[in-house]
């Protein structure tokens, strides 16, 4: 949702759009939301603005304001039926509304119910993160539901150059790509409080998923040569292990008063708050196709070090908003680091994240290019 929120207020103003959003048991407590809600409660199709105030998502009412219409797509827990239910009721929604285009953010299982009873006449358009699956995070099922969705597809959005380049290497050359300009993640702004917005910016941190194309080992790696130099530096991993990865603690064991491991889930508040008291985000990626970790940290007003890999680093203007290592190696992160502290940047780069021309030059592309697709 992250990511959308900001696409959403973005072209609410020029175009009608209608937003469904896919809720099932398992992303109640997911990125931007965070709900308790007995889900067999409520009715397949919910409005957003009816639960807003009961499940405290008033912080998102901004950015659905002057849309068409914001549902909830409910898909109650273990029950096919009501899985079938809730597809029927999706597609007389699409069917009574008549849209010119119906878009897609990623696809799911769920989703593709949907497909073989759609009415498509090349109104499908895929947004995708991600072309090809991260290290170590390959799934099969997705891979087949992958090509159902590609196969009838009008138009692809991606979020990185790189990301463009590899979708095509994929795709027929009658498939239309465009590449968006990903834009800083507001919604966390609305998690600051006064002692976020006070708290000092001490920590160098990584935070996001823990899963093995991170680099992370990279970055622990990197941190005997930082604290040679700055012995009194701290440092925080925080985030929820995925794919089986867990950080090795054998080589924390000799910096245990410089670095802090919150090794688990991290509520939208606890990721304010670690980012809030960091002056600077370290995005040690083997491999990546674009980051929302960068977003969501320019939206707070922290720059980033992030390696040279996939889409990663078009999002930084190096020295400007943040930087880029020169190898993916721990001694490149290192370097990078220490050059941060000996030169103390955090207050430059922080000058120009937070000034509004960048996001407004952004914004303005990305307008002119979904034009291209909506006509």
């Amino acid at each position: 949702m992250d990511i959308n929120l900001e696409m959403i207020n973005l072209i609410k103003g020029e175009f009608d759009i209608h937003v469904l959003i896919e809720l099932p048991q398992t992303m109640l407590h997911a990125n931007i939301f965070d709900l308790n809600a007995n889900l067999n409660e409520y009715d397949s199709l919910t409005s957003f603005w009816p639960v807003a105030g009961k499940w405290q998502l008033e912080y998102l009412e901004e950015y659905f304001s002057g849309c068409e219409s914001v549902h909830f797509v409910i898909y109650k827990p273990g029950s096919k039926l009501d899985l079938i239910k809730t597809t029927y009721k999706v597609l007389k929604f699409i069917n009574k509304h008549k849209f010119d285009y119906l878009q897609f953010d990623d696809f799911s299982a769920r989703q593709a119910f949907l497909l073989p009873f759609l009415k498509l006449n090349k109104r499908l358009i895929l947004s995708i993160h991600d072309p090809i699956p991260h290290g170590g995070e390959f799934e099969w099922k997705r891979s087949v539901i992958k090509k159902m969705f590609y196969g009838k597809a009008k138009a692809f959005i991606t979020y990185s150059s790189f990301s463009k380049d590899l979708l095509r290497k994929t795709l027929g050359l009658d498939k239309q790509v465009v590449n968006l300009n990903l834009l800083p993640y507001t919604v966390f702004r609305k998690f600051l409080t006064h002692h976020t917005v006070e708290q000092e910016r001490g920590y160098i941190s990584f935070v996001g998923r823990l899963s093995q194309y991170k680099g992370i080992d990279l970055f622990i790696e990197a941190l005997p040569t930082i604290l040679k130099e700055f012995p009194d530096q701290k440092f925080m991993i925080a985030g929820r292990p995925a794919f089986g990865y867990a950080v090795d603690s054998s080589k924390l064991a000799n910096m245990a008063s410089s670095v802090s491991v919150m090794e688990r889930h991290l509520s939208n508040q606890e990721i304010v708050d670690v980012i809030s008291k960091s002056k600077l985000i370290v995005c040690p990626y083997l491999e990546a196709t674009q980051s929302g970790v960068v977003m969501t940290a320019y939206a707070l007003g922290c720059p980033v070090l992030v390696t040279n890999t996939g889409g990663l680093a078009e999002s930084v203007l190096d020295n400007y908003t943040g930087m880029v290592a020169k190898a993916i190696s721990s001694d490149a992160i290192a370097a990078k680091i220490l050059d941060f502290l000996k030169l103390n940047l955090y207050q430059d780069m922080h000058a120009h994240i937070t000034g509004d021309q960048l996001v407004s030059k952004l914004s303005s592309s990305n307008l002119e290019t979904l034009s291209q697709i909506y006509i």
